[in-house]
């Protein structure tokens, strides 16, 4: 209800004021600004808000860092890697997994050196893991780390935890891989 008052106050001012006197009409306050300036705060926040949160997905779905492989641990991003595409169902990230680490394990290389193949086939483990299971061992420790450094500051007390706290650490952690590839393209 208050945002839809929000929304039509410039409507009640506008037909208040027709039932006034003429000179009322143009008292040349700044009841507009007064009238949209919530508004404008509201929309000024959200902007921010959803600026700070998304920017590190959008960075990735434009291609400037690749937070997936940062993500799974890979050296590829895991959807290259796996020759699939990002809205590929959970069946075929199995099938893909299935039929890459076969074409891997039967290739020359592999028959001839088997300890050649132990990297490849852990990276393909990695890219299953983070896009079959949603398991990052990136973000593991990344949470290790900092439960680590707020048990060092808070001592034995702990906060109760919020429902934002996945989506905010989500976030952060989002931020954290954005940092991190930017330090390593910067050097």
């Amino acid at each position: 209800g208050i945002f839809v008052d929000l929304l039509f106050i410039p409507h009640y001012t506008i037909s208040c004021n027709k039932q006034a006197a003429a000179p009322a009409k143009s008292d040349r306050s700044c009841g507009r600004i007064c009238c949209y300036l919530p508004l404008v705060v509201i929309v000024a926040l959200a902007v921010l808000i959803l600026g700070v949160t998304r920017t590190p997905l959008v960075l990735n779905h434009v291609g400037l860092v690749d937070l997936d492989s940062k993500k799974a641990g890979t050296s590829v991003n895991p959807y290259v890697l796996l020759g699939i595409t990002r809205d590929a169902s959970s069946e075929e990230v199995h099938k893909a997994f299935e039929d890459r680490t076969r074409e891997l394990i039967d290739s020359a290389d592999c028959i001839r050196d088997a300890k050649k193949c132990k990297k490849p086939v852990k990276e393909l483990k990695k890219a299953y893991d983070y896009l079959y299971f949603g398991k990052s061992d990136a973000h593991e420790k990344f949470k290790k780390e900092k439960a680590d450094g707020k048990k060092k500051r808070k001592g034995k007390h702990q906060e109760d935890e919020s429902p934002f706290d996945g989506w905010r650490e989500n976030s952060e952690f989002d931020w954290h891989l954005v940092g991190n590839q930017m330090k390593t393209s910067v050097r």
